[in-house]
């Protein structure tokens, strides 16, 4: 009984990280799509001033980010 405890705790430990983990990628994905976001605005504010002084800028790239992020698929446990 007590070895199951044990593997309960590590268990629950690991679930518990998982979340923390799912919690900070969130967290993370959002601060690089306002970034993105940003960076776009930037691009489409200052490419007026670019045409005059010769300078060519850079085209957009076709997708809003250089690498298409999946969202994260949260599987359910096979067993209980």
């Amino acid at each position: 009984m007590e070895q199951w405890s044990r593997v309960i705790g590590v268990l629950t430990d690991a679930q518990s990280r998982a979340h923390r983990a799912l919690d900070s990628h969130t967290g993370a994905s959002a601060q690089l799509d306002a970034a993105t976001y940003a960076l776009q605005r930037l691009r489409d504010e200052i490419a007026p001033a670019l045409l005059f002084t010769g300078v060519r800028a850079v085209p957009p790239p076709t997708a809003p980010t250089a690498f298409r992020r999946e969202q994260f698929r949260r599987r359910e446990p096979i067993a209980a």
